[in-house]
């Protein structure tokens, strides 16, 4: 937001103008004030801001105290909003808007701006070994097991959480993301919850009940097996979402804000359909397994090493894709139970690693250069997924295939 020239300020802005600049020049003898914006529409934003700024070591460079002020619209959770607001210093809603605006072009200098860091920036050792800043009082404990017990689930019962990203979240007219502008870029990254349904009525037959999320969901997800709940469609609520994440004996899902729940509780997940390929899950506790990139023109699909040459491993809008004839090829049924396979077997100390595996996982962990973020970085790829997919860390560029990826 841009502001009005000093001349053009409203006699009121000009008054508190003045009181802020008086108030924070005899502050900043004392203590160092930083302030920071929050993206509190989007819950993935909201949640990875916060909680790496928790998380990490945040020390003043003069010397002297610190104080950190954190500045937000209308909340997409404004129960998950409230929460945070007990562990840091958070002011919103639009009079928080326009004091952040006055605050960061007439009052403090540009070096005060708090900058979060971008997803791929992350420092995954602290996501491995940080603890969780987000608590839960005795009421909302209380609200939670309620919530639990609504939906049949006695208590102690292991549960886990489930979803796919769909455009019905950000596209539903009675939510704020709505108003935010054409949000179908972020189209390549969706996924169907059909192909979940393995997955989950096996885990479900193994004794855990599994709760399909989401905020708005395009479909209910189709099972009757009594263990699967459709927690989206039926019960869903701002606190449940959070409640529920933070309990649950791990979560499956593709690339959305739910995920970074899961990281923020230090939750176990397996992300599905990941992509761009240049990103891999926060932790080592994490599995992962990609969407495939099949060229159109040449009818196949494209290998690793292909798509790193290219550069189609940063590509992160539905238009890039499009420009470059590339279709995205969703994880099918079958890739998703292995790889929850997988994740339940290691939770249960069961999980054996081969040979071959570990041998796959170091070819596919070349893949990324040293200069990358995630180079070096611990959490895994499906096993199964590697294992079916070898041909896809081959080296040899087919002929024409670096002109079909290129765009």
């Amino acid at each position: 937001m841009d502001l009005k020239p000093a001349a053009a300020l409203s006699f009121p802005d000009r008054i508190l103008l003045a009181l802020l600049k008086f108030s924070f020049r005899l502050l900043q003898s004392v203590v160092d004030i930083r302030v920071g914006m929050l993206t509190a529409e989007r819950l993935g934003h909201l949640v990875l801001d916060a909680e790496d700024w928790m998380r990490s070591s945040i020390n003043s460079s003069r010397g002297i105290p610190q104080i950190s002020l954190f500045f937000c619209g209308r909340s997409c959770n404004p129960r998950l909003l409230g929460m945070l607001k007990r562990q840091m210093s958070i002011w919103s809603g639009l009079p928080a808007l326009r004091l952040y605006e006055l605050l960061t072009t007439r009052v403090l200098p540009a070096a005060s701006r708090i900058e979060f860091k971008k997803h791929q920036e992350a420092d995954w050792e602290m996501w491995t070994h940080g603890r969780p800043n987000l608590t839960f009082t005795t009421a909302e404990k209380r609200e939670g097991e309620a919530l639990l017990r609504s939906m049949g689930i006695p208590e102690g019962s292991p549960f886990v959480c489930i979803h796919t990203r769909d455009s019905a979240y950000l596209e539903d007219g009675r939510s704020v993301r709505s108003r935010m502008g054409d949000w179908r870029y972020h189209d390549y990254r969706d996924g169907q919850i059909e192909n979940y349904l393995p997955a989950a009525e096996w885990l479900a037959d193994q004794g855990f009940f599994v709760l399909r999320m989401g905020a708005v969901v395009e479909r209910p997800i189709p099972s009757r097996h009594p263990r699967v709940i459709d927690y989206a469609s039926r019960h869903r609520t701002d606190l449940g979402d959070v409640y529920l994440m933070a309990n649950c004996r791990f979560y499956i899902g593709s690339t959305s804000g739910l995920l970074v729940l899961a990281m923020a509780f230090n939750i176990p997940y397996v992300m599905i359909n990941t992509v761009p390929l240049m990103l891999k899950a926060s932790s080592a506790r994490d599995l992962f397994i990609l969407k495939k990139y099949r060229s159109i023109r040449e009818n196949r699909i494209l290998t690793f090493p292909e798509i790193f040459s290219s550069g189609g491993h940063r590509w992160m809008t539905t238009a890039s894709f499009e420009r470059a004839e590339i279709e995205l090829v969703e994880n099918s049924a079958e890739e998703i139970l292995a790889v929850t396979r997988e994740m339940k077997a290691r939770l249960d100390g069961t999980w054996v690693s081969t040979p071959e595996d570990e041998l796959l996982q170091a070819r596919f962990d070349a893949l990324f250069p040293p200069a990358s973020p995630y180079a070096g970085h611990p959490s895994r790829i499906g096993a199964e997924f590697l294992r079916r997919n070898a041909d896809l860390l081959e080296a040899g560029i087919p002929a024409g295939a670096r002109k079909a990826v290129a765009g």
